[in-house]
């Protein structure tokens, strides 16, 4: 019975497969709280579910697929339009060059350095290697449109601040965008596993015992801290508190000081 009520329904829902479709078309990375809002507004008892794995066998010649994914920054659960074409940059960089790619593995490289984000003016420092780091230089405008494409494409979250009158940005790794690049970043051996819920803990905090160095996200934390009075490192039992909790790589606080020395200041509205 239930494989036929399956099908039944596969072959009575265009309308609301041309409407989620359309959702995801227009924003490829939806929140579960969102998304169930939305789905109420279906004209259709339609279970998502079906309508979700009917869709992806129609967008399966497009090279997308729609994927639940819990992201990394604030531990939600989202559903997002992945792509099919490949693994790691070679999905994100189809509408991108050579050279642009290049910068991109060194811009999400140096993301993991810094916990998870990065200033704009490092991504232009990453623009024009020295020294040691490889890859072709690129202009300061090829390097504003790659971060202008990933940030349209909801694989980089745009954080704009004030500070001293000056208005200084920086990119995170949207949950499209450690969809998308899940691979590339397990292979750069950089990210370890969150202590307590055992993901990929890219934003999040480090043990400040060093010969321990486990890694927690925030949000896994603050849920411990919200129901007891101090929280232990699930490894080696050392108290946390937030203070203690340090950057992984280099400190947040010293770039964002960097950045507001070397940024040429933007007028504010």
């Amino acid at each position: 019975r239930e494989a036929v009520a399956v099908e039944m329904a596969s072959q009575t829902q265009p309308q609301v497969m041309r409407y989620v479709a359309q959702m995801f078309f227009c924003n490829p990375c939806i929140s579960e709280e969102t998304l169930t809002e939305e789905f109420t507004k279906v004209p259709s008892a339609a279970d998502f579910e079906i309508v979700k794995n009917d869709l992806n066998k129609q967008l399966r010649f497009m090279k997308f697929e729609i994927r639940k994914f819990r992201a990394d920054l604030d531990g939600k659960t989202y559903w997002v339009l992945a792509s099919a074409r490949g693994s790691g940059e070679k999905k994100i960089g189809a509408a991108l060059e050579t050279n642009q790619i290049a910068l991109l593995q060194r811009v999400v490289n140096k993301m993991l350095d810094l916990n998870g984000s990065i200033a704009k003016q490092t991504v232009m420092e990453l623009a024009k290697p020295k020294g040691g780091n490889s890859g072709p230089r690129i202009t300061n405008f090829d390097t504003t449109r790659v971060l202008n494409y990933m940030v349209s494409e909801d694989l980089f979250v745009e954080q704009e601040i004030k500070k001293d009158r000056k208005l200084l940005k920086r990119y995170y790794l949207a949950p499209r965008g450690q969809m998308e690049l899940y691979d590339f970043i397990v292979d750069t051996k950089k990210v370890k596993n969150c202590s307590l819920c055992h993901t990929l803990c890219i934003t999040g905090y480090t043990c400040p015992n060093k010969e321990c160095g486990a890694r927690i996200h925030k949000h896994c934390y603050d849920r411990l801290a919200a129901n007891r009075s101090s929280v232990l490192c699930s490894e080696c039992g050392t108290t946390i508190v937030p203070k203690h909790f340090m950057l992984n790589g280099e400190d947040e606080e010293t770039e964002d000081e960097e950045e507001d020395n070397e940024m040429e200041e933007e007028p504010l509205e």
